[in-house]
């Protein structure tokens, strides 16, 4: 399965402070769980109880180590996840897809968040856009108003306790 993910940096800078950005950190850890949660949610669809796992770019273990351990002692909530592994690029070919799929991710996202539905992908993009364990997922500005507003309430509730 193959999950991208792309943020409205600029929104995400001016909507997510405070309180707010100290609990979700930053977009790439964000996007990490949400990529963490799709995957684990059409495994569970379609291969239920298999084990699972990840492998990331070792040049995001200083941003996202931390979070992958903590996800993966959570055997509560992801008990399918065996490891979450960061691993050199060059050594791992499926990693340098990914690299591909991320720049062309970038690229697409980037021209969405300008024009709208109306972006066309590249063949290349397109093609993996088609397949059916691809999934893409742009958060944009109303999507970081909702997480804010939501990141909020919870806040609220931790304090009244």
């Amino acid at each position: 399965y193959t999950v991208a993910s792309v943020v409205d940096k600029v929104a995400w800078d001016e909507l997510v402070t405070g309180e707010v950005a100290e609990q979700v950190e930053g977009p790439l850890n964000y996007s990490f769980f949400r990529c963490i949660e799709t995957v684990m949610s059409i495994v569970r669809l379609r291969r239920p109880g298999e084990p699972v796992s990840f492998f990331f770019d070792e040049g995001t273990r200083p941003r996202l180590g931390d979070f992958a351990k903590y996800i993966e002692l959570r055997k509560d909530q992801y008990p399918e996840i065996e490891r979450i592994l960061f691993c050199p690029v060059k050594k791992l070919p499926p990693l340098q897809g990914a690299d591909m799929i991320a720049y062309h991710s970038y690229l697409f996202g980037q021209s969405w968040l300008k024009n709208g539905d109306g972006t066309v992908a590249d063949a290349h993009f397109q093609e993996f856009v088609n397949r059916e364990y691809s999934v893409g997922m742009i958060m944009m500005r109303e999507h970081i108003e909702e997480m804010v507003g939501r990141v909020r309430e919870t806040i609220a509730r931790q304090k009244g306790r």
